[in-house]
């Protein structure tokens, strides 16, 4: 019965006590053709080992010789039922030789293979208990609007959305660092973000629970934000990002506006304790911001706008259709994906594929495919399916998990200090795929980057169904 390895290891030590140099991971490209994925792929899980639930690390000792070919191998440490299933996947594999002043050397390699069966993950069981955790804490959280958040160089009015770039000019090359305005206005742009995991987190905690107070408590903050006239913010930003020698705002300020995403995906289930007239103004606040966005225009109808602030307008700009039920939105915004979006990042010029733009996109990737995948959904919720739609350079969505589960497998991939996401790109393509192991990995990295709340795409139980 074959399965595949869930986990394996992401470093590689090696032997010594001959005379074959001791090498580190990561020296001269001594790595497996194929990366890590070649050797999960020829993994055979023993039957007996299955049927008796046996997991574990098995370490292998291999001689590769100069050519990269595995000529032996033996137990370091190991199971006696999992031994001969590592040694016999670690033979199959080939490596980049070892190269040494100009000459191919033999080496020994000591591989731990750690052996996971594979289990579906219950994500509402893995949720649970931390979105009840944050809840509690929200349930205390004083309630303030806007306007109890002055800003002091703003010259729009109380109610407007504020906030001033952190870089007073950016770099223009290596020898001249941007210039950091350290006493930048933020504190508007935190108290959406703050809006935007509290109101999500309060209505999970109600599902989860059945419980009507974390509904009630959500509708509280949205009424001084979105509904009450005399508190709600106004449904634009375009006083976000300033720069201090400007009085406009960078097309960049949209991104702040994300936190509205699972805001909008909490609006349905909040309905019900919402009364006729609270859910006509939300539905007012929100077509006047879909208007905003046409106007803003950073990436709606621009063919080469194609980076963070375009990829977060046309996905605020799906999720407002959505719930304002605005069948031109949703037709204009299944038309850029396919047209636009989806064959820039499947096709050459991608940076998933492309050298150089890969290293412009590189630090974003994550936040990138975060959006696209859960974009995604929200179209497929509409009627139209893009998991299989293939771009005319015949990859399809998956493709773009694959790579980043490629890169984050064998460590060539990070993520930006900046993001700190739930890599939710991981775990969507995990359940639309059923690709077990994108699930054991997702579960692995959460532990690896703390969840401090700066990335507004947080909570699975708002996309997946």
């Amino acid at each position: 019965m074959k399965n595949f390895l869930l986990t394996f290891l992401i470093f590689i030590f090696f032997a010594c006590g001959t005379r074959i140099p001791l090498i580190t991971e990561g020296e001269n490209g001594v790595r497996m053709i194929g990366g890590k994925e070649a050797l999960l792929s020829d993994i055979i899980y023993p039957d007996e080992a299955l049927r008796k639930g046996i997991e574990g690390r098995v370490t292998v000792l291999a001689y590769v010789d100069t050519s990269g070919m595995v000529r032996d191998c033996r137990i370091i440490d190991g199971d006696d039922l999992l031994n001969e299933a590592a040694m016999s996947a670690l033979k199959k594999q080939r490596f980049h030789p070892y190269v040494i002043d100009g000459k191919k050397r033999p080496v020994q390699i000591a591989v731990p293979i750690q052996f996971m069966i594979a289990k579906e993950i219950d994500i509402i069981s893995y949720e649970k208990k931390e979105i009840l955790r944050k809840a509690q804490i929200y349930m205390e959280k004083p309630i303030r609007s806007i306007i109890d958040i002055p800003a002091p160089r703003s010259s729009a009015g109380p109610r407007t959305y504020y906030s001033e770039s952190r870089l007073l000019r950016p770099a223009t090359d290596s020898n001249s660092p941007a210039l950091v305005n350290t006493d930048a206005f933020r504190e508007h742009a935190e108290a959406l973000a703050e809006l935007g995991e509290i109101v999500p987190a309060l209505t999970l905690a109600h599902m989860l629970s059945g419980k009507r107070i974390y509904a009630e408590r959500a509708i509280e903050h949205l009424r001084m934000w979105l509904i009450d006239p005399e508190t709600s913010m106004e449904a634009h930003f375009r006083y976000a990002r300033i720069m201090s020698q400007s009085d406009e705002a960078s097309e960049l300020g949209i991104y702040e506006a994300l936190p509205l995403a699972e805001i909008l995906r909490s609006l349905p289930h909040l309905s019900s304790f919402l009364n006729k007239e609270e859910r006509s103004a939300l539905q007012q606040w929100f077509s006047e911001f879909a208007v905003y966005l046409e106007t803003l225009d950073p990436g709606l109808s621009r063919e080469n706008r194609i980076n963070i602030s375009g990829n977060t307008s046309l996905f605020l700009y799906a999720l407002t259709g959505a719930y304002i039920k605005d069948d031109n939105i949703l037709s204009f915004s299944r038309e850029r994906y396919e047209n636009t979006i989806l064959p820039f990042y499947l096709g050459p010029s991608s940076p998933l594929f492309d050298t150089v733009a890969r290293s412009y996109f590189n630090q974003d990737i994550f936040i990138h495919a975060d959006i696209l995948m859960l974009l995604a959904i929200v179209l497929e919720e509409s009627g139209y399916s893009y998991w299989a739609l293939e771009s005319s350079a015949s990859y399809d969505l998956s493709e773009i998990t694959s790579r980043i589960y490629h890169d984050l497998l064998n460590d060539s991939l990070k993520p930006a200090a900046h993001y700190r996401g739930r890599f939710l790109s991981l775990l969507v393509a995990g359940k639309i795929y059923e690709r077990s192991e994108y699930l054991e990995l997702w579960k692995n990295i959460e532990h690896l980057y703390p969840d401090n709340g700066n990335f507004p795409l947080r909570q699975p139980l708002l996309w997946l169904k």
